[in-house]
């Protein structure tokens, strides 16, 4: 039984992200201009799975990462555990990445409800 992430810009669905395989499926429907750039590829190989899943969480050379995975409830660096915590999500766009594809983009995302995650991060 494989695990899948679902892509999203805010509540549009883009693909969904094999993560046993390391493979992405577009949807079909989605404003391909939304893609990330990692995935935009006819067939998105494993590489560039796994560059847009590390591209979307804490890099693993930062000076404080063993708090931080600490902080997550995590043993070590691991990027899909990572992605399952953070969702992958960036104050700097609207892609994010959740294993719960019915999940409301305005109801989680940090962009729209920065009160709860402030005290999580220590701003």
């Amino acid at each position: 039984m494989s695990k899948n992430f679902t892509v999203k810009y805010k509540n549009e669905i883009l693909g969904t992200i094999d993560v046993n395989n390391y493979t992405f499926n577009p949807n079909d429907r989605c404003d391909r201009r939304f893609l990330p750039r990692q995935l935009r590829h006819t067939r998105a190989t494993k590489k560039d799975v796994l560059e847009f899943l590390e591209s979307r969480i804490v890099q693993r050379d930062n000076q404080g990462i063993r708090g931080i995975v600490r902080s997550l409830g995590l043993d070590s660096y691991n990027p899909i555990s990572i992605i399952s915590k953070t969702k992958g999500m960036d104050l700097n766009d609207c892609i994010w990445v959740t294993s719960n594809p019915s999940e409301d983009y305005y109801e989680v995302h940090i962009r729209e409800n920065p009160d709860k995650y402030v005290k999580k991060i220590g701003l």
